[in-house]
C-alpha cells in the first residue's frame, strides 16, 4: 500500500503536537484529515496512486500548504512540513514539489508509470511484457512460465503463466497483486488468474527484493498493479 508521512515543525525546529493535517486527492477532491502525534508525527495510509495537497495548520500559526505530492504505487513518501507564527487567515503556499526518493524501504524495485503502458508496444495489448523493464527481471513475459496456464500473451485468457525471474528464484515465486488485492491462483505457482486490459492500468511497481514483510509468501518478482480510478475530470481513450 502507499502511504504519505511526516513531521510538522515550527520555525525552530520544535515539534507541533495536535496539528491539524488535512489530505486532499487533487484528481478526486476526496479528503481526509487527522491531529499529529506528541512528537508531530502523522501518516496517512492505505492511499491510492496518486496527486495529493497536504493543508497544516494549529493555533497560533500560519496555515502552510503543500500542493502536488505525487504517491506511485506501494510507496512512501515523506512530506515534512513547516508552519510559520501567526494568525488569522495567513496562508503558507509551497509550490516546490516533494522530492521523489523513497526512504522508507530500501528495496530493488522500478515503477511502470502509465505513460509508459500507454505508450509502448505490448505483446497482444498484455503490459506484463513490460515488467522484464525493472532491472534484476529476466524472462518472457509474453507467457508460457506453466505448461498447464496458457502459453499465449491475450488478455481474453483466464489463466496466465508469467514467464519471469527475479533474485535467481523460479517464476513459479512470483506474486501478483490488483489494488492490494492478490490475483495468484489458488491452485498453481506463478500463475495469475486476472489479466486486465492495458488501458485500464494506471501503473505497476516490479519489486525485485527486499520487499516489505506486508507482501510475504513468495521470494521472486512482486508485481504490483493498480487500476485507474475515478476523476473530476473528462478522460477516455479510444
Amino acid at each position: 500500500t502507499s502511504a504519505i508521512d511526516g513531521t510538522v515543525t515550527d520555525q525552530t525546529g520544535a515539534v507541533v503536537a495536535n496539528a491539524t493535517v488535512t489530505l486532499t486527492n487533487e484528481e478526486t477532491g476526496i479528503s481526509q484529515t487527522i491531529q499529529t502525534q506528541e512528537n508531530g508525527n502523522f501518516r496517512f495510509t492505505p492511499l491510492p496512486a496518486a496527486r495529493f495537497k497536504l493543508t497544516a495548520s494549529a493555533h497560533g500559526f500560519k496555515t502552510t500548504i503543500q500542493e502536488h505530492v505525487q504517491v506511485a504505487v506501494a510507496e512512501t513518501q515523506t512530506v515534512n512540513l513547516h508552519l510559520s507564527v501567526g494568525g488569522g487567515e495567513s496562508v503558507v503556499n509551497v509550490t516546490g514539489e516533494a522530492p521523489l526518493v523513497e526512504t522508507a524501504e530500501g528495496r530493488v524495485s522500478g515503477e511502470i508509470e502509465e505513460g509508459k503502458v500507454h505508450d509502448l508496444p505490448l505483446t497482444g495489448r498484455n503490459f506484463y511484457t513490460l515488467v522484464v523493464l525493472t532491472p534484476g527481471v529476466t524472462g518472457l513475459a509474453s507467457g508460457g512460465g506453466q505448461a498447464y496456464a496458457q502459453a499465449s500473451g491475450d488478455i481474453f485468457n483466464p489463466e496466465f503463466g508469467v514467464n519471469l525471474s527475479a533474485n535467481g528464484a523460479r517464476f513459479e515465486s512470483n506474486s501478483f497483486l490488483i489494488d492490494g488485492a492478490s490475483i495468484d491462483s489458488s491452485q498453481r505457482n506463478g500463475v495469475t488468474n486476472v489479466n486486465p486490459n492495458a488501458e485500464d492500468v494506471q501503473e505497476l511497481r516490479v519489486a525485485a527484493n527486499n520487499f516489505s514483510a506486508e507482501y510475504g509468501r513468495n521470494s521472486s518478482a512482486l508485481v504490483n498493479i493498480t487500476t485507474k480510478q475515478g476523476s473530476n475530470r473528462f478522460h477516455g481513450a479510444l
